[in-house]
């Protein structure tokens, strides 16, 4: 992965309540050497309460 600037980094938060789909959202977030995974999430009631 490459190194990138923080003022260019893409912050995503994920709300999926299936969890198969929450997890290849993740790893596609986690290749990408511009967006950082700041929380995953089930339900938008425990991301909102995070």
């Amino acid at each position: 992965m490459k190194e990138t600037n923080a003022c260019t980094m893409i912050r995503i938060m994920v709300v999926e309540d299936n969890v198969d789909y929450r997890t290849v959202i993740a790893l596609a977030i986690d290749d990408a050497a511009d967006m950082e995974l700041t929380g995953l999430f089930g339900t938008t009631e425990i991301a909102l309460r995070t």
